[in-house]
Formats: C-alpha cells, sequence, structure tokens
C-alpha cells in the first residue's frame, strides 16, 4: 500500500513539474559584449528574455542563439554585396536545407570559400561598406490572437525596446530599390542609447558594418521578379550587428572597409553639419586629423573647454 502510494505520489509530482509554466530567463550572451563599454544595462529585455527566446522547439532555439550570437571570434573578414549573392546562391543548392535547420545548423558554416582562402558562412564575423536606405524599429505593435505580437527570438515582445532595428543598405548612395540591397539586425539586448537614435538620424555618407553572418530561412529573397517581404537580395544578414561606424568622407572611393582610421563609431559621430557649413568642433577633429582618443580629448579641453 505504501509503495502504491509513493508510485501515485511520483507520477503527480511528474505531471505538474511537466505543467508548470517556464519562468522567464535573462540574458546571458556567453561571452563579452562587442560593445560592452556602451551597452546599455537594466532593459526588461535582458531580465525576462533568454538567449534562445524561450523556445521550446528545437529549430526555433537554434535559430534564435544564432540570431543572438554575440561571440564570434577573430579578425572581421571583409565582405561585398556581392558576397551576400554568392552565399544565397550556395544556400539555393541545397534543397534538403531548411527541413534540415529544424535539428542542425550546421550546414550553414564555411559555405562559401572566398578568393583570399577564407570560408565563410553562418557565424562568421564579417564586416562590408554601404549606405543606409532605410533603418526602423521591427514587429512593433500588439495584434490580435491567434497571431503573435514582436519576434520570437526576442519573446514576442510588442514594444519598439525589445525588438530589432532593422537597417537596409544599398551599395550605391542613388539605389532606391530595396530588392538590390541587404539587411543587418540591431538587437535589442543591451543595445546601446545612441545606436537605438539611428532610426532618427539622416546619413548622407558611407556606414561600415560588423557583425556575425546569419541565414534567415524564414523568408525568401526578391527573385525572379516576385517581389518578397522583406525585400532584399539575399537571406543572408548581419545578425547581430557589433558595430557600425559612419566614414568621415562622402565618397565612397576614400571609405576603404580594412581602414580603421577612415571611421567613426555611431556613438562618437555628432551628425551631419548644416547645409553650406563645414563639420565643426569634434567632428572636424575627428575627420581631419587621425588622432587617438587620448589626443582628442585633450584638444577638446584646449580648443572647446569640453
Amino acid at each position: 500500500m505504501r509503495k502504491a502510494c509513493l508510485r501515485l505520489c511520483l507520477v503527480i509530482a511528474v505531471i505538474a513539474f511537466s505543467l508548470a509554466p517556464v519562468l522567464p530567463q535573462g540574458f546571458d550572451p556567453g561571452c563579452k559584449l562587442p560593445f560592452d563599454k556602451i551597452k546599455t544595462e537594466g532593459l526588461d529585455i535582458d531580465a525576462t528574455c533568454s538567449i534562445d527566446g524561450n523556445s521550446t522547439d528545437t529549430g526555433k532555439r537554434l535559430e534564435s542563439n544564432a540570431k543572438n550570437n554575440f561571440c564570434a571570434g577573430g579578425k572581421p573578414i571583409s565582405i561585398t554585396f556581392a558576397t551576400f549573392k554568392r552565399l544565397q546562391a550556395e544556400a539555393d543548392k541545397n534543397d534538403g536545407l531548411k527541413a534540415a535547420l529544424k535539428e542542425s545548423r550546421d550546414d550553414l558554416k564555411d559555405m562559401l570559400t572566398l578568393s583570399n582562402g577564407s570560408s565563410i558562412g553562418e557565424g562568421t564575423l564579417v564586416r562590408f561598406v554601404g549606405w543606409i536606405y532605410d533603418a526602423r524599429n521591427s514587429n512593433v505593435g500588439k495584434k490580435k490572437p491567434p497571431r503573435k505580437s514582436g519576434e520570437l527570438v526576442n519573446c514576442n515582445q510588442p514594444d519598439k525596446e525589445s525588438n530589432d532595428i532593422h537597417i537596409e543598405l544599398m551599395s550605391t548612395k542613388t539605389d532606391d530599390e530595396p530588392c538590390n540591397g541587404v539587411t543587418a539586425e540591431m538587437s535589442p539586448h543591451f543595445r546601446p542609447e545612441a545606436w537605438s537614435g539611428l532610426v532618427d538620424m539622416q546619413i548622407a555618407r558611407p556606414v561600415r558594418i560588423t557583425g556575425s553572418l546569419f541565414f534567415d530561412s524564414s523568408h525568401q529573397p526578391c527573385r525572379d521578379g516576385k517581389r518578397a517581404s522583406p525585400a532584399r537580395v539575399s537571406v543572408w544578414e548581419v545578425h547581430p550587428l557589433y558595430q557600425i561606424e559612419v566614414c568621415k568622407s562622402k565618397t565612397i572611393t576614400k571609405c576603404t572597409v580594412g581602414l580603421d582610421s577612415q571611421w567613426i563609431p555611431l556613438d562618437q559621430w555628432e551628425g551631419e553639419p548644416d547645409e553650406g557649413q563645414e563639420p565643426s568642433g569634434l567632428t572636424w577633429l575627428r575627420s581631419t586629423y587621425p588622432f587617438n582618443l587620448h589626443h582628442r580629448g585633450l584638444l577638446s579641453q584646449l580648443v572647446f573647454g569640453t
């Protein structure tokens, strides 16, 4: 009788545990953030949404982990818009890729070998230069059931503070066809305050994007005359973004992807001068002289009293 009661109690305990609600988990990137010095702490999204989006589905957990990969190491590999097209072509060759991603994302690693011998794929740290066509808060607003709000990777939160900033980038300043562009996604996790302001900025010069490559199997690229949503030339994207920098020049030929002295981090950029005026203050100093941060600070105190 006693053994029977023990078995019954054990069964009840197992059932109760399996039906118990999953408590929110905090976000742990698993490494020091690439933008650790300017990160924003105390955000609700970081206290309640885990690296896998609190999902219980294997494929979606793996997808969210890839979208939240802030730990890609090594020196960034420079790529171009053509690289995104080549990556798309390689992915298109694998007919069973989408089904395989429900269990593993290993097929996405080292998918393409560049002319310099470097192999790239999902999780590779890359950087490229382009023009911002649009930057907006994505997946914002509550939806009526059964549709879910927000995005799974961000635990379906509806507010802009808890969702990505979707950045559309073009290879030329004059191109206004999003189907020719590529995408970078700025995660809400620990997002620097200066980065959140990107949606309201007008940047009329090239930018340098650095981050981890990600394959967005939930969408399709524009192809065969059919417009995709979101519109872009490839579903390979930079997600998450590690750094965004503004070129000191408005001429793209003077914005070399591998020359750090030509770039200003977004959090240090003071915006465009008024039309017809030359850059002033620290913006002018940064644009004109390749001083290090210590020298800039001294000059700022001497010249501007800041």
